[in-house]
């Protein structure tokens, strides 16, 4: 007794699997590209806000809005007596600017100035120091405890 199934007109046994081609492969390769796409498109949502930056190292100092951070330049380190943070950026900007902008910005998030380019707050103190042309101004963050 024969139990392979007859085939049908159109030349295929019923119940048989299509087979699986280029056709199959080809919808596979468009998901993914769309699904690649459609990340890549949602990430300047989060990397374009433009909500307020701040220092890295420092998520509670605000970053001035033309300064650029430069990652890998600085330095986090956390001990019990403190943290220890440098950290830096640039800008098209002066140093008068740059501080007039953290004289009005860091008292109101309960920084009190502490010398001409410091601030103090919490027994941590934040120093600006800055390098750099009439260009392009290069500003060093440091915070370390005392006060």
């Amino acid at each position: 007794m024969n139990t392979t199934p007859s085939r049908t007109a159109t030349g295929r046994r019923p119940f048989a699997q299509p087979k699986r081609g280029r056709q199959h492969s080809m919808t596979g390769l468009w998901a993914a590209v769309g699904l690649v796409l459609a990340l890549a498109m949602a990430t300047p949502v989060f990397a374009g806000d433009d909500g307020p930056r701040f220092i890295l190292g420092m998520d509670d100092i605000p970053l001035m809005p033309v300064l650029t951070p430069m990652p890998g330049a600085g330095m986090v380190f956390d001990s019990p007596a403190g943290r220890l943070v440098e950290a830096y950026a640039t800008g098209t900007v002066s140093a008068s600017q740059v501080l007039s902008f953290y004289r009005d910005t860091l008292p109101q998030l309960g920084w009190q100035v502490h010398g001409p380019h410091s601030f103090v707050r919490d027994g941590e103190i934040l120093d600006l120091d800055f390098t750099g042309g009439s260009s392009t101004l290069t500003v060093r963050f440091s915070l370390a405890p005392g006060g």
